[in-house]
């Protein structure tokens, strides 16, 4: 088509389709091109579209419906919806509608919401320094950080900024007031002569499997909440995301002096807050859950890539720390085999035992006909603590093995 054969009308009427008929009525048209429309299948069913008015008129019309080709990633997010629909139980309107609601009043910072945080870090915090694990677990129930998280899976499925904002007030200021009495409460232990227990160092060296935990958790409780005959299971699902446990433990260590389980304690509740918004939005897309599109969801596609890249740099350091354990095991029974081999001993096997007053205790079996001597085992303990950065005590057991001369 000439540029030059292309021409602007403006014609005034009150109704749309009324002025494009009277144009094309007056004027010789062959055929009339007009766009397709975006809107969804049930508003179309609902008000029509322009061609379809068009058509309805009395005069006759010839009507050409044109589009440009659809994105790639468009085409397969519309295959991927149809799949989803059509294997995945969906959420009716009326349930989408009660499941925000419920969301949106849970993640709002109150007075409820702060009472509630403080006193699960003050139950956690004591649990930890007692070196209790039931205490510990059952303060899980009483912290109301995961709802938040949940909101915030939801926010970006729906592109929703207030929701988005509002649960990451919560989570922020539920994070710092929970870090405060745990450093609070960690100074007092300080001072009462307490140290680090077995509940808190265990939470200082998170791994990849963690990470798995909370994202398999995330998607178990956002499925939970979505359907309120489930909602018995948050309890269990709450238990298994422990959220507020590491925040109370990088405030202890912190009053403690111990930097490096503080610093593991706090990658844990990062590694935990990112996975369960990731899985989260992940049920809730395919529960059916859908935001309008426009330029109010850019933020939600960045967060979403943003976060999906950061759990994918998680796994790398959080991997490797599984990897070296493995690996550190079998160089430092190397080690202890050489040093045996010294007074002829044989090295059964290499045990790492309950921490406790925390501590690793390794347990080193050796074959031998009489007694190992203390010099053997001072030599052992220089080895173990040439090849672990924490602190180890060996506890070496004789087993005596006697052979016949003849």
């Amino acid at each position: 088509m000439k540029p030059e054969t292309v021409s602007r009308k403006v014609r005034l009427n009150d109704s749309v389709y009324a002025a494009i008929r009277e144009e094309v009525s007056e004027d010789n048209y062959g055929m009339m091109l007009i766009g397709a429309s975006g809107v969804s299948s049930v508003r179309r069913k609902l008000f029509g579209t322009v061609p379809d008015k068009l058509l309805r008129g009395t005069e006759g019309m010839s009507v050409a419906v044109i589009r440009g080709e659809k994105p790639i990633g468009h085409r397969l997010r519309n295959r991927l919806e149809r799949s989803l629909q059509l294997s995945v139980p969906q959420l009716r309107r009326d349930e989408r509608v009660a499941l925000f609601a419920d969301i949106e009043d849970k993640s709002r910072w109150s007075f409820d919401f702060g009472s509630l945080m403080l006193l699960a870090t003050a139950i956690t915090a004591l649990g930890l320094i007692a070196d209790s694990g039931a205490v510990v677990t059952g303060a899980m129930l009483v912290a109301p950080l995961m709802t938040p998280l949940l909101g915030g899976g939801l926010s970006v499925v729906q592109g929703n900024w207030p929701l988005w904002r509002r649960c990451q007030k919560a989570v922020g200021l539920g994070f710092i007031s929970a870090l405060a009495v745990g450093y609070l409460l960690g100074t007092l232990a300080r001072l009462c002569g307490y140290g680090l227990t077995d509940e808190l160092i265990a939470r200082g060296a998170p791994s990849v499997l963690d990470l798995g935990i909370a994202f398999i958790s995330g998607v178990a409780a956002s499925y939970c909440l979505a359907r309120p005959k489930l909602s018995g299971a948050l309890a269990g699902v709450a238990i298994g995301a422990a959220l507020v446990p590491p925040i109370a433990t990088t405030g202890i260590c912190l009053a403690f002096g111990k930097y490096q389980v503080a610093q593991g304690a706090a990658i844990l509740f990062g590694t935990n807050a990112v996975a369960i918004v990731l899985g989260s939005a992940m049920n809730f897309f395919m529960a059916g859950i859908r935001g309008k599109g426009g330029q109010s969801t850019v933020w939600a596609k960045r967060t979403m890539i943003v976060f999906t890249l950061v759990m994918f740099g998680l796994m790398v350091p959080l991997s490797s720390l599984i990897v070296k354990q493995l690996a550190g095991g079998d160089d430092i029974t190397e080690a202890y085999e050489k040093v045996a081999a010294v007074d002829g001993l044989v090295v059964s096997s290499v045990k790492k035992m309950p921490y406790k007053a925390g501590v690793q205790v390794v347990e080193i079996t050796i074959d031998s006909s009489e007694a190992v001597s203390a010099e053997m085992v001072g030599l052992l303990q220089s080895a173990a603590n040439a090849h672990s950065k924490r602190k180890l005590k060996v506890r070496v057991i004789t087993r005596l093995v006697r052979v016949s001369d003849n």
